[in-house]
């Protein structure tokens, strides 16, 4: 019976996983650089997923921390 509670929320995500992108095509030509994760090909912008990069505002320096794992 719990389990139940749960189906409406699973059949939500199946529908949002199997909805087309907002893309209606391909999209082709010169590519410009935005800043570290974003793009930009005829005026249309494309932030790249999974890419953590600082935004152009954004100092890179040596004064942050280094992660826990590289430690």
């Amino acid at each position: 019976m719990k389990l139940l509670r749960f189906l409406p929320v699973t059949v939500a995500l199946v529908i949002l996983q199997t909805m087309p992108s907002s893309a209606s095509g391909p999209i082709a030509g010169r590519a410009s650089v935005i800043d570290g994760d974003t793009i930009e090909i005829k005026g249309e912008r494309i932030r790249l997923h999974g890419v953590d990069a600082p935004e152009s505002w954004q100092k890179c320096g040596e004064t942050t921390a280094a992660p826990s794992f590289m430690t």
